[in-house]
């Protein structure tokens, strides 16, 4: 069977998001990939893309992600999680009251170094390997955006946070400012994503409930189109003609459309995800394809 879209699995905390995908890969007997990596302790959404759609991975990567929380204040680990090392520990000695005044102060965009132990690559292996073994790990920082960061409940030395922030984001390191700022030190608890753009996890299943609907027969029922992962986009609605262009490569005349210069936005045709093409020139209204997801006779 062809499978084409994406599950929605609520992962438990333990697995790494690449373990359950291969899972679902293997499942399936069809490649698969996901649309953003949650650390082994974390819990919450992650959408596995399968066939076709693993054409559409790095698009998430405009989706803002939301997460819930907690952090402990007083223990630094190396990780900036609960499975990592302990490195230094304090007293906790700070009003709550002012915990808010620190906050506030994290939003907006800056620079993050991501954390050691994560899945990027430093010198072509993953960094957390090389930080296991001992080795220098010395990544760059990169430009993020913390859009809005909440403390919702205050019971010393924890913290329960909201965060909504850019992809590619790592909340360990958000936390470990925070504790750093605060002069106490702090590790992230537990941590669940809530969202990627508008996919919330209360769509999203279980790994044991998705694997329930494969062998039932059902799991189409349960696979999400193409189209309805990339809603955060502009979508434009083409007729049967329009739509037959695009499949052989061709560019249509889009008159009536203007966006700016390298917004990306998708094609789509009786509720079908046709292409992913990006405004080059509001003038001359001119768009290059970066993703054709049909071919000539699929229309």
């Amino acid at each position: 069977m062809l499978f084409n879209g994406a599950l929605l699995v609520d992962k438990n905390s333990g697995p790494t998001t690449a373990y359950i995908t291969r899972k679902i890969s293997r499942l399936l007997g069809i490649k698969a990939g996901h649309a953003g990596t949650l650390d082994p302790l974390a819990t919450g959404l992650a959408i596995v893309l399968l066939g076709k759609t693993t054409k559409l991975q790095r698009y998430f990567t405009a989706f803002k992600k939301s997460y819930t929380g907690t952090a402990r204040l007083g223990i630094e680990t190396d990780s900036g999680d609960s499975q990592g090392k302990i490195v230094e520990e304090y007293s906790v000695e700070i009003e709550p009251e002012s915990i808010y005044d620190f906050v506030g102060s994290l939003t907006g965009k800056q620079m993050q170094i991501p954390p050691i132990f994560s899945a990027l690559r430093y010198r072509g292996k993953r960094a957390y390997k090389l930080a296991r073994n001992g080795q220098k790990v010395e990544l760059q920082p990169r430009e993020i955006e913390i859009f809005a960061f909440e403390i919702d409940n205050i019971r010393l030395p924890y913290l329960d946070f909201k965060l909504e922030v850019s992809s590619g984001t790592y909340v360990r390191s958000i936390i470990q400012t925070l504790g750093q700022q605060l002069g106490c030190g702090a590790h992230v608890c537990s941590l669940r994503r809530e969202t990627i753009g508008s996919i919330d996890v209360k769509s999203a299943l279980s790994f044991e409930e998705t694997r329930d609907y494969y062998n039932s027969g059902r799991i189409n029922e349960i696979i999400r189109k193409p189209i309805e992962l990339m809603s955060d986009m502009p979508i434009l609605d083409l007729d049967k003609n329009r739509g037959i262009d695009i499949s052989h490569g061709k560019h249509i005349h889009l008159s009536e459309m203007n966006f700016n210069c390298g917004q990306k936005f998708a094609f789509a045709m009786d509720n079908r995800l046709l292409a992913i093409a990006r405004w080059v020139d509001s003038k001359d209204k001119e768009y290059v394809y970066e993703r054709v997801l049909i071919g000539p006779g699929e229309v």
